[in-house]
């Protein structure tokens, strides 16, 4: 940064908390004393306070704006579990692996994952297992010989070396889930309709999918523990990382539930008995519900509501779309002992499975040297416009580099700023028709997702980005609500 920064991005974002603070408590203190005036211009004065540390530091970012670089490209990581001899890599979806070298090279989930994979996990592992004891049965395989004969056919087909201990849990919803274990244990819980609803044939895609969470290493990840520690360096961002590598997961952990099915019939029967809670025992009929599919994006974007892009799990025909790419490929093929069978190449596979990802992933510009002109400008001057609402930022430049997978110069910046608010937005508002006619409304909604990834970069969004994003995105020909659904947890005035 240049000599006339006054104020590290560290100062600026301490120093906001710390005038939040102060005036929160001096508000509460007034209204607990009924001084409603009071209020009032306390209020006013910390929006005055907020809004000139605001000013000085966006001055000095056009004074002596660095150079914002794209986060470099981690090395690449390989699977490994001491519970199977398979190559793990050969399965595991490639998106996955990516938002997976994205988070540990990312340094507060990095350091975050550390500290509860050393401090915390074994705790939370043996929590896990007392809980299962208490609310739970540990099923004797022999009392249950159907059961026994899937899991050893599944043990076979993924060469485990060790015995998965099962546990029942007393509910009629069919529901499965893997936990982390102690060194030489796979702990599987079912409910107990899997055992009592499911053929042999869809158990093995349940149990298949869940040992596929183990020999990934899933469950290890502590996940659950970051979302839930409340450390002040957490962001939204930084759970959008999270939710977004979870979403793979699933994708990966389907894979195995296909090669322990053995067909694709029968596992998206299994995976379509989970998801939607009933069954389809003729394969013309589940044909036909995935022929609804077979246009990829434009198809989804049929089946889906928007609330569904942001879950932990990806959407229902997402992950039928993707199970039905994996049973085409020749990984699967040559996995099935048909080593010259299979359409799909390895390279085809992941990109067509990257792509339906990308429906419910914040990651628009995929390719920007691939975009017109006028859709980077747009992009460029709409994510300039969110950041200035509270003060322009580095971590705000920091996502729009990562996401335009490139450089951010100082001149570019100060250029867009010099040229003032009102004439910023008149140019962004200006290219909106470019954005409606050349854009699907899945790019659309896409687009919007990574600007509000730029409003979530420092950690917190106010109303007035929010108001500015629902403009935008009636711009755009997205209904406002979509923005308001997203961001207004967030919301901190």
């Amino acid at each position: 940064m240049g000599a006339a920064l006054k104020l590290t991005p560290q100062d600026y974002e301490s120093q906001s908390r710390e005038i939040q603070q102060k005036y929160q408590k001096l508000m509460m203190d007034a209204a607990a004393n009924g001084q409603v005036d009071q209020m009032t211009e306390l209020a006013n004065k910390m929006t005055a306070e907020i809004q000139e540390l605001a000013e000085r530091y966006q001055t000095s970012l056009r004074d002596g704006l660095s150079v914002v670089a794209a986060a470099p490209e981690p090395q690449r990581y390989s699977y490994k579990s001491e519970y199977t001899s398979l190559n793990l890599d050969e399965i595991v979806c490639e998106a996955e692996r990516t938002y997976f070298e994205a988070l540990n090279a990312d340094p507060v989930i990095g350091e975050l994952a550390r500290r509860f994979t050393q401090q915390e996990s074994p705790g939370l592992q043996n929590t896990a297992l007392a809980g299962m004891a208490k609310h739970a049965i540990k099923l004797d395989l022999r009392l249950a010989p159907q059961l026994k004969q899937v899991v050893e056919r599944c043990m076979q087909i993924l060469k485990l070396n060790v015995t998965p201990i099962i546990h029942i849990v007393a509910s009629p919803t069919v529901n499965a889930f893997a936990m982390g274990s102690p060194a030489g244990q796979i702990n599987i819980g079912l409910s107990s309709a899997v055992l009592e609803q499911m053929t042999p044939a869809e158990q093995a895609t349940i149990i298949g999918h869940e040992l596929g969470h183990v020999l990934l290493g899933h469950v290890n990840f502590p996940t659950g523990a970051i979302l839930r520690s409340e450390a002040p360096e957490l962001t939204p961002v930084h759970a959008m990382k999270l939710f977004a590598w979870q979403r793979a997961c699933e994708l990966s952990a389907d894979r195995f539930s296909l090669l322990c099915g053995e067909s694709f019939e029968k596992s998206a029967r299994g995976l379509f008995k989970v998801c939607f809670g009933f069954s389809v025992n003729e394969d013309a009929a589940l044909h036909d519900y995935l022929g609804q599919l077979a246009q990829g994006a434009a198809g989804l974007k049929e089946l889906c509501d928007l609330e569904d892009f942001y879950s932990t799990h990806p959407l229902p025909p997402l992950r039928l779309s993707a199970l039905g790419l994996y049973a085409k490929s020749e990984g699967f093929a040559k996995s099935v002992g048909k080593p010259t069978g299979g359409t799909l190449g390895v390279g085809d596979l992941e990109k067509q499975t990257q792509e339906l990802l990308s429906l419910c992933e914040s990651s628009f510009l995929q390719n920007p040297a691939a975009l017109s002109e006028e859709v980077q400008k747009f992009y460029f001057y709409a994510s300039v416009l969110v950041g200035l609402c509270d003060g322009l930022v580095e971590a705000e430049l920091q996502a729009l580099a990562n996401t335009l997978k490139r450089e951010i110069k100082a001149d570019e910046i100060n250029a867009i700023l010099e040229q003032g608010v009102p004439q910023i937005a008149g140019i962004t508002r200006g290219l909106t028709p470019v954005i409606r006619d050349n854009l699907s409304e899945s790019q659309r909604l896409t687009l919007l997702r990574d600007l509000c990834m730029i409003a979530l970069a420092d950690g917190r969004v106010t109303n007035d980005e929010i108001g500015l994003l629902q403009a935008i995105a009636s711009d755009v020909g997205i209904k406002p609500q979509f923005i308001k659904h997203v961001l207004a947890e967030y919301v901190q005035g």
